[in-house]
């Protein structure tokens, strides 16, 4: 991973990433909002395979190859892509990168996408293509959507059982 890291240049970050033991393939940016979207989903009683920072509008390429580490912990079940409403990230970029990475590695498991920002219009009808055209379960959430929903969402994907929020 460092490897990569090295190679990535200095545009955006990628690289805050942790193994972990749940069944979850988490990618979050947004630095704060990361924190509170893991807390989320812990809160919902879904765990964590493992967890990818990725911010600043990162290359594409550098991602793609990031999400591809991401993707290979055997046993996911589910991949969550969620942050805080972007300024300058280009998400259209940024979420197919990651999906091309599921591409790549011919994985067919539900994604749960929480972005909003610059190109979320075109993200969203793209992402929503791909995954019919795959058969892959994929649901894309806005900012009007928020964290705690989401991480519902991505509990409710799984065969994890969605702790109910406090009213």
């Amino acid at each position: 991973f460092n490897t990569l890291l090295d190679s990535a240049g200095h545009r955006g970050t990628i690289g805050r990433y942790v193994e972990l033991d749940g069944e979850v393939a988490v990618i979050l940016s947004g630095g704060g909002a990361s924190l509170l979207a893991m807390d989320a989903l812990m809160r919902v009683g879904v765990k964590p395979s493992n967890y990818l920072e990725s911010s600043g509008n990162p290359d594409p390429e550098s991602l793609r190859k990031a999400a591809a580490i991401v993707l290979s912990k055997p046993g996911l079940k589910a991949l969550w892509i969620a942050g805080s409403f972007a300024n300058f990230t280009d998400i259209q970029a940024t979420v197919m990168a990651v999906l091309g990475a599921m591409d790549d590695a011919n994985m067919r498991i539900p994604v749960v996408i929480r972005r909003d920002g610059p190109n979320a219009d075109t993200a969203q009808t793209e992402a929503l293509t791909w995954a019919k055209e795959r058969g892959v379960s994929l649901t894309f959430h806005r900012a009007n959507i928020d964290l705690e929903t989401s991480a519902q969402t991505v509990a409710a994907t799984t065969t994890c059982q969605p702790i109910p929020l406090p009213a």
